[in-house]
């Protein structure tokens, strides 16, 4: 009798699961300071797009 194993196990699934969690986090990081610029514009325009009721600047 061999006792062979097949398969990833729980703890190996949850280490490939904890590494992209981690990469991912970092990744947003990296682009948080883009990405909240961008929604201030954003939110700027529409502003004054709302207030003013004209589409140009």
């Amino acid at each position: 009798m061999s006792n062979t194993r097949s398969g990833q196990t729980t703890v190996e699934y949850t280490l490939v699961i904890a590494v992209l969690v981690v990469a991912m986090v970092a990744g947003l990081y990296l682009f948080v300071g883009d990405f909240n610029s961008a929604m201030d514009d954003l939110s700027n325009s529409a502003s004054t797009v709302y207030t003013s009721g004209n589409l140009a600047n």
